[in-house]
């Protein structure tokens, strides 16, 4: 221990010695460590840590499906719900879970929540503890018991302040009177975002006889808990078996043609979803980055090693064992990569609430982001690491005792295989930082293509306000008829609104209805066959003109297709060229219910991505409001003005018709664009910063041995001098040698990324991930700026005197 304490001080009194070089040191560790400790706290939290519940590893979902007729993953009536719970063998326990929005008054203006229904057994299964009153307990759930709320910690912090006296609190919703019992601590926003918590008995929807009686209504999610020594695969096998017999004994409600199955996930799986590749890929990334950094520290410890030679050489010589003296070398590395440690993550703990929005647009565990003590860990086990990594190329380093002792400790000469090694750790930094820089690259272009790509629509002044009617003013249609034709009217007398329509749905939302199976009346499908599917919108007339998309064939709706008129669709090109060949699909007829009712086309229109920019479109038809009345009502309004100026007045407009009528959301489409667009533009952002910082660590490398080969070299360049090479001579043959070295680095990143490319490709939109001239544009890149990186120190070569460089040897 005492030998230890006493490295480490010779270690900073080493290092203050030359505090230029040593803070050059700590600064790169502290890059390379703080980019992978930041990217580390997602991956773990995310990917590794166990799920912030009870028993997490043996929760699970119940998915159903009836694979006949390709519906996968449909959701469970509650009657199924029951089924599952009294049946399986492999579950302790089951829930029900399912989200609703909801309006609630009695505290302030009337607020649209976004509602949990769950089971009253869903809180405890998930060892979920209020921070205020209780949950729910055993029978709240049952039709007729009284209302009840839990609140989400988010919403009472911003809506109800904190209220240390909340519990208690009556608020109304659904026209009935809700009692407040609980607030519930962070937890992740999974299955929803959800505002608040009722039991099952609250939901108006749930409690009706239609919905629990009928097992063909998919409403809930089934939630449960593996019993002790079950694994998920016999989990699985019991709930397939009870579907099998729920199959044979309800055959009405689970028909033969379509097949009825069942199967278990685990909830870790479904909590992550597909966010997987996406953090594994920064973090893989970001370890290049530590690689470069550690190459980088690697190559100034050599140069740090060369100028101490001399005094080693001694030591050695005077019966200092090599062993302490490799010791205490390593003692110097692991000391700056510690330090460097410690400064990263200072660094890195500000971008962790970033990269928590971050990981929010791929998986609600982002609320679990955070510098905990695997974190620590993590980075004290990386900064070892990297420490003992670099410092390991000084120590296996061999000096030539009597040739040091010959030399001034500022005179040093390079042995050939000093020389090779550090060449060669530049040449895995130019690698590395041509694959950071060509992954980069490709991302960055596929983003500009994503930003660009034609939609469909005009996302230019337009305003998508999101009203969902209460069920219990607005349970007929002609209500919900009424409002919107007032609405439409009132918002329309606006000077500054051109054009106004209600809709269902609007482009890159994400609840868009579908898909629906329908067929033509050409088709003539028996009742047995397979029908095609397409995504429904619900729209008003005016629509396609809010969004201006254009008119290709037929009308667009106008206020005369209502009930009492011919059932009519309008089509998208893609369903008009799939099903009609392209040609005139106008009183062509599509049906919805098996040929009950008809449909007649009236007019196409052109393709919108309406599931995303980066989907093409699929079929699609939309149908009039009037016809096809939805309480999920979206204004949308075309204006001559900013969008933002009449956020105000729609909602006194909202308002003044239905004082109780919360607004959802207001925002604009190009809001609509921006957020959908935030998570792949932020995944370009990160590899972005990833690469800028791979290229100044490299950089500064290639600054700092270049230098150093040129202090190496002043006999050679003095003599070369002496008899008539000229400046620019000396320089060429600097930078000539140089270049090498990056080309040879450029060869072997361009051969790493034929096995890298592939699992990058997931990520690129339009962008073929071997594009030759990305690779060749990054390639020009890095070598003119590794030559321009390359030019001072060769610069201060050439103006050496010839005398004075022959004289200091």
């Amino acid at each position: 221990m005492n030998s230890l304490i006493e490295d480490i001080i010779f270690a900073w009194r080493s290092a203050t010695k030359k505090k230029a070089i040593s803070l050059l040191i700590i600064i790169t560790f502290a890059m390379g460590i703080g980019a992978n400790s930041a990217i580390f706290s997602v991956v773990y939290n995310v990917l590794l840590a166990p799920l912030p519940y009870a028993d997490g590893d043996r929760l699970v979902r119940l998915q159903q499906h009836q694979p006949k007729a390709e519906r996968e993953d449909m959701g469970s009536s509650v009657q199924s719900f029951f089924d599952y719970q009294e049946q399986s063998s492999a579950l302790s326990d089951v829930m029900e879970y399912h989200s609703m929005q909801f309006t609630l008054y009695g505290y302030g203006d009337p607020v649209r929540v976004q509602t949990g229904v769950v089971s009253w057994n869903y809180f405890s299964i998930l060892g979920i503890q209020p921070i205020l009153g209780r949950v729910f307990a055993e029978g709240e759930d049952d039709i007729g018991a009284e209302p009840l709320i839990i609140l989400s910690n988010g919403f009472w912090l911003e809506q109800l302040n904190g209220d240390q006296d909340v519990i208690g609190l009556s608020l109304e919703m659904n026209n009935k009177v809700h009692k407040v019992i609980g607030v519930l601590p962070p937890i992740p926003a999974f299955p929803d975002d959800n505002d608040i918590w009722v039991s099952a008995a609250s939901c108006p929807f749930r409690v009706m006889d239609t919905v629990v009686n009928n097992r063909s209504m998919a409403m809930v999610k089934v939630y449960g808990k593996l019993k002790e020594g079950v694994s998920l695969e016999e989990g699985t096998k019991d709930v397939n078996n009870i579907a099998g017999q729920l199959a044979a004994q309800y055959p009405d409600a689970y028909p033969e043609d379509k097949g009825y199955s069942a199967n278990l996930v685990s909830l870790k799986e479904e909590m992550v979803g597909d966010s997987a590749n996406t953090f594994y890929l920064l973090l893989s990334i970001a370890g290049m980055v530590i690689l470069i950094a550690s190459a980088n520290v690697a190559n100034l410890n050599l140069a740090r090693l060369a100028s101490r030679s001399q005094e080693l050489a001694i030591r050695e010589a005077l019966g200092a064992d090599p062993r302490r003296i490799a010791r205490q070398l390593l003692t110097e590395s692991t000391l700056f990569s510690l330090v460097g440690g410690v400064l990263g993550l200072l660094m890195a703990y500000p971008s962790l609430d970033l990269l928590s929005d971050f990981a929010s647009g791929y998986t609600s565990l982002s609320s679990e982001v955070g510098m905990d003590s695997s974190v620590l860990l993590f980075s004290l086990v990386l900064s070892l690491a990297t420490g003992l990594l670099s410092g390991s190329a000084a120590i296996f380093n061999r000096r030539n005792i009597n040739t040091s002792l010959k030399e001034g400790g500022d005179k040093v000469t390079a042995t050939t295989a000093g020389k090779r090694l550090r060449e060669s750790l530049l040449v895995v930094q130019f690698a590395l930082s041509f694959v950071i820089l060509t992954t980069s690259a490709l991302v960055t272009v596929s983003l500009y293509r994503l930003n660009t790509q034609d939609a469909g629509f005009d996302a230019d002044k337009v305003l998508v306000v999101a009203l969902d009617l209460n069920f219990s003013n607005y349970r007929t249609r002609q209500k919900v008829r009424t409002f919107t034709d007032r609405l439409l009217e009132d918002v329309s007398a606006i000077a500054s609104v051109d054009l106004a329509s209600v809709s269902g749905t609007f482009p890159l939302q994400s609840d868009l209805v579908g898909p629906v199976s329908f067929e033509t009346e050409a088709q003539a499908l028996g009742s047995d066959d397979v029908r095609p599917k397409a995504v429904v919108s619900v729209a008003s007339a005016d629509y396609h003109k809010v969004l201006n998309i254009a008119l290709q064939q037929g009308r667009l709706f106008n206020n005369r297709d209502d009930e009492n008129s011919v059932k009519v669709v309008i089509i998208n090109r893609t369903m008009a060229q799939n099903y009609f060949g392209g040609s005139n699909s106008i009183g062509k007829r599509i049906s919805i219910d098996s040929g009950e009712n008809w449909f007649t086309v009236v007019g196409v229109v052109a393709d919108v991505r309406a599931a995303g920019l980066d989907k093409t479109a699929g079929d699609m038809f939309y149908v009039p409001f009037n016809q096809r009345t939805t309480s999920q009502v979206r204004l949308m309004l075309k204006t001559s003005i900013d969008p933002q100026q009449l956020k105000q007045q729609i909602n006194d407009i909202v308002h003044k018709l239905d004082p109780q009528q919360a607004i959802a959301s207001t925002k604009t489409m190009q809001e609509v664009r921006e957020e959908w667009l935030e998570s792949p533009r932020l995944v370009a952002i990160l590899i972005g910063l990833f690469g800028a910082l791979a290229f100044i660590i490299t950089l500064a490398g290639v600054i700092g041995v270049v230098a150093y080969n040129v202090s190496l070299r002043v006999r050679e360049i003095g003599i070369r001098m002496s008899v008539g090479a000229t400046p620019d001579v000396i320089r060429n043959m600097l930078l000539t040698q140089g270049a090498k070295l990056t080309v040879i680095g450029l060869a072997i990143g361009l051969f790493s990324m034929t096995f890298i490319t592939p699992t990058i490709a997931e990520f690129l939109y339009q962008t073929d991930p071997y594009d030759p001239i990305i690779y060749g544009v990054c390639s020009v890149i890095l070598l003119i700026v590794s030559l321009m990186a390359m030019a001072a120190p060769a610069q201060q070569a050439t103006k050496l005197n010839p005398s004075d460089a022959l004289r200091s040897e």
